[in-house]
């Protein structure tokens, strides 16, 4: 009789049929229980989907050219943003991280500090490039629903052109009311090459006399390119299978022989208001769950969440936390129901993803450090077309020429290079600084003789610090 409930539909990603629709609650009215509802579980938004969000936000640097190895350093597990019109707005994370991430880590690992990192040193805050991504993937509740203020007046503008405009650097981490199914059609398109097709639920149509009508199934659209979805869905593998969030949940699924299972979790924080329900503010506890698993043939979002109140503090929930107040399980825990339903039947399948390398076309010739006009002229000798992207990349480039490109193999004739100049701002890397050798005196030199040891076992100085600890409680 919690206030919560489980949704977790699932889709096959290379058509859009939704092929089930999972929940804990029975339909109809029963006065006094939660049990039962008539509410629309899977399309309705009820709550943030927290770093499920990350999804958009490495798709989008991917899509502009960041290789997997794009390093980033945020200190201490904080990140003040710096190009962003929010001045004061330090980004935390939930545990302890290294102080410098690769792409291909932080992504398994969901730092915080990391993505809210790469929206203002990559995209110079600049948000339109996630945003657009995930509206494009169908995430339709961020572009059809009407933006309100503070004051919950209507701003003239939709949801996303509203975080567009406000350059809101927290759009990484999830914030926005989410619909399941909406969720998990947009992770579709990685497991299908970059071609993205929306969910639907209805197989035929038929007449009281049982003939078919015709029913126009909607449209699939790539999204992105081939390169791109393979270099993604590689790095999300390492969600259930390395250092991921989801990790210690697929133990025994590879302990059976299990495929690789690609993922993302999201945990949304909890918050605590007035009688009113004005001036909430963070309580250190979390609220919704989310976990996103992606096979080629299946992939679905499991969302726990509490469709009243959504940013109430998880409770009566079985398996949560020892005490049910929400604070030492996080959006992997979903990973649970998603093993329950799909286990069985995903255990006798066995798949392999497709790398980058197997990647149809040739290599794309590199222009990176090239001016706009070199860079062209030399991909339209290659037989590629090339647009150029309006955001400007963060890069120790000079301002102006090719920062990154992508994809980095495509077919000549078909495959479209997009060109992201340098806003001439490389992003904070830190670099150890190299420290001279201490050289060894010749035989026989210096007061204790010959073969005196140097001053051995020296640590350069400035190596990658331990992060300082801060575990202020955050979306993962």
């Amino acid at each position: 009789k919690s206030d919560y409930l489980l949704a977790m539909p699932s889709i096959n990603p290379k058509t859009g049929a939704v092929t089930t629709m999972i929940t804990d609650k029975h339909y109809g009215v029963v006065k006094g229980n939660s049990a039962y509802t008539v509410g629309k579980l899977f399309t309705d938004p009820y709550a943030g989907s927290g770093s499920t969000y990350k999804y958009f936000t490495a798709l989008a640097a991917l899509k502009a050219g960041v290789p997997p190895s794009y390093a980033l350093t945020t200190n201490n597990d904080t990140w003040q943003v710096r190009n962003c019109p929010q001045k004061d707005y330090i980004a935390h994370n939930a545990g302890t991280y290294a102080s410098t991430l690769p792409l291909s880590s932080a992504l398994p690992e969901s730092s915080n500090t990391y993505f809210v990192a790469m929206e203002d040193q990559l995209f110079g805050c600049d948000l339109s490039p996630e945003v657009n991504t995930a509206t494009g993937l169908g995430m339709n509740y961020l572009k059809d629903t009407p933006a309100v203020d503070g004051a919950g007046k209507p701003t003239g503008r939709t949801v996303a052109q509203q975080i567009i405009s406000e350059h809101r650097p927290t759009f990484t981490l999830g914030q926005e009311s989410t619909p399941v199914l909406e969720l998990t059609g947009a992770f579709g398109a990685v497991a299908n090459d970059g071609v993205y097709c929306p969910p639907t639920p209805i197989v035929k149509i038929t007449d009281p006399a049982g003939k078919a009508v015709k029913y126009n199934r909607p449209a699939c659209t790539r999204q992105f390119d081939t390169y791109v979805a393979r270099t993604l869905v590689n790095i999300m593998t390492s969600d259930t299978d390395g250092q991921g969030t989801a990790d210690g949940y697929f133990n025994n699924w590879y302990d059976q022989g299990g495929s690789k299972v690609a993922a993302k979790t999201g945990t949304n924080n909890a918050a605590e208001c007035d009688t009113n329900g004005e001036n909430c503010h963070d309580n250190g506890k979390n609220s919704a769950l989310w976990f996103v698993g992606v096979t080629p043939n299946l992939v679905s979002a499991s969302a726990i969440v509490n469709p009243v109140t959504p940013n109430k503090t998880i409770s009566d929930v079985p398996g949560v936390t020892a005490g049910n107040d929400g604070t030492d399980q996080f959006g992997a825990f979903g990973a649970t129901f998603w093993l329950d339903a799909f286990q069985s039947t995903l255990q006798k399948q066995q798949w392999s993803w497709p790398t980058v390398d197997t990647t149809p076309g040739e290599q794309v010739t590199n222009v990176q450090n090239q001016d706009l006009a070199t860079a062209q002229a030399t991909l339209t000798a290659q037989g590629f077309k090339s647009t150029v992207l309006k955001t400007r990349c963060g890069s120790s480039v000079p301002y102006g020429q090719v920062a990154f490109f992508s994809p980095a193999i495509g077919i000549p004739g078909q495959t479209t290079i997009s060109i992201c100049q340098s806003s001439g701002v490389p992003p904070y890397v830190y670099v150890p600084p190299v420290k001279t050798p201490i050289k060894t005196p010749p035989a026989g030199a210096g007061p204790t003789g010959a073969g005196q040891t140097p001053g051995g076992g020296q640590t350069p100085g400035g190596g990658r610090a331990t992060p300082g600890g801060n575990t202020t409680p955050g979306r993962r």
